[in-house]
């Protein structure tokens, strides 16, 4: 086997590997109601804050809203149906309002 074939292959072994150990990080798309309880700009970034109505805890979550357009419509105290992503630990990011 000649030189460049055995340095591919162990270059190719090498990376698989690297991508086999690298931590995964987990990411999760959701879509649930969600009501509004503040909406925010920090950091030159808009929040919206709120929670799952139909759940037994209210746990509030922050999402992001990357479309000023969008952000500008919402309101608090408002239910809407919306998915947002969220990467890792990361905050979650909105997505869309789902509409039926």
């Amino acid at each position: 086997m000649s030189k460049l074939i055995r340095y591919s292959l162990l270059t190719i072994a090498v990376v698989l590997l690297v991508i086999w150990i690298a931590p995964y990080e987990r990411r999760t798309s959701t879509t649930s109601q969600f009501t509004i309880v503040s909406k925010y700009e920090q950091d030159n970034k808009l929040w919206i804050q709120g929670y799952n109505p139909n759940t037994a805890q209210r746990k509030e979550i922050r999402v992001q809203v990357k479309d000023p357009d969008i952000w500008s419509t919402m309101s608090t105290h408002e239910t809407y149906m919306i998915t947002h992503f969220q990467r890792g630990e990361r905050d979650p990011v909105f997505v869309e309002i789902v509409t039926e």
